[in-house]
């Protein structure tokens, strides 16, 4: 468990602020300021919805990559299906909980702004859930597949 909570922790740790102020720049934009909390709210909820997804993923269809400092359009033999298989994988998963998080906001731009506040609530409280879920499902997958895993990505 602590390897993928150090894993999620490291990636929530820079995007969090970066969703915050694209959040604020798309406002600023706008000029729609009623409806910033809303927009930050969905925004965050995806993205704990997300990085859960890709925590899962990480350790249930592992795929070989490109080595450091090698050409990144390079794929080893067998590892372009596995790598296919993945990401269509967490794309449909991504897609089945992004509306979760999101339809509140979307009614709070088309009915009523009220519901952005809405948003404000349900997204991060459903981000961190799903952020808390997916370590937990993930470390537990990690720690009964360790030996697999290390073979399948050597």
């Amino acid at each position: 468990h602590a390897v993928m909570r150090g894993r999620v922790e490291a990636t929530l740790a820079w995007a969090v602020p970066a969703v915050v102020v694209a959040c604020v720049l798309a406002v600023l934009a706008t000029g729609e300021w009623v409806l910033a909390p809303g927009l930050i709210g969905a925004a965050l909820g995806a993205l704990g919805a997300t990085v859960g997804v890709s925590a899962v993923m990480a350790v249930a269809m592992p795929y070989r990559a490109p080595q450091p400092g090698s050409n990144p359009f390079t794929a080893e033999v067998g590892s372009l299906g596995a790598g296919l298989a993945a990401q269509v994988v967490s794309s449909f998963a991504s897609a089945a909980i992004a509306p979760l998080v999101t339809v509140p906001f979307v009614l709070g731009v088309i009915v009523h702004p009220a519901w952005a506040g809405v948003s404000a609530v349900t997204g991060p409280v459903l981000g961190v859930a799903a952020v808390v879920l997916a370590v937990r499902v993930s470390g537990t997958l990690y720690d009964s597949r360790s030996g697999r895993l290390l073979g399948a990505v050597a």
